[in-house]
């Protein structure tokens, strides 16, 4: 993880490879861990819960997870504490343009740079853009 600091910004191939229980990334449950017990704050956009919720119903689909353990993860997950914040649409797609990435990723991408924070992410290309 980059620097000293406890605040992130997270998008959700980070916090799917937390929820899932076939996805075991021992950083991933460190620091989730930090987040329970308060040392780390995360934040991400606004469009997290639907690409989190969105995941966990394809995993239902594939049958990596039943419907009754994707709800329970959803709850799971919402409970984490993760706060969502607002992006600024315009300079987001601006950002998607220059970086030729999806807006979604722009948004995390976005985030991380306009609060100056790391984002904590599994997709290299992004991890790339972001340092």
């Amino acid at each position: 993880m980059a620097g000293s600091t406890n605040r992130f910004i997270v998008d959700a191939s980070y916090v799917l490879s937390f929820l899932l229980p076939d996805e075991n990334i021992k950083e991933v449950e460190e620091t989730f861990y930090k987040l329970s017990t308060g040392e780390f704050r995360i934040s991400a956009p606004q469009l997290l819960p639907f690409e989190v919720l969105n995941s966990l119903k394809v995993a239902v689909l594939r049958k990596r997870v039943t419907l009754q353990a994707a709800q329970e993860l959803a709850q799971y997950f919402f409970n984490l504490g993760i706060v969502t914040l607002s992006i600024d649409y315009l300079k987001t797609l601006d950002l998607a343009q220059a970086e030729k990435i999806t807006f979604y990723d722009a948004s995390y991408l976005y985030l991380a740079q306009s609060q100056n924070l790391p984002l904590l992410t599994l997709d290299k290309h992004l991890e790339n853009l972001a340092l």
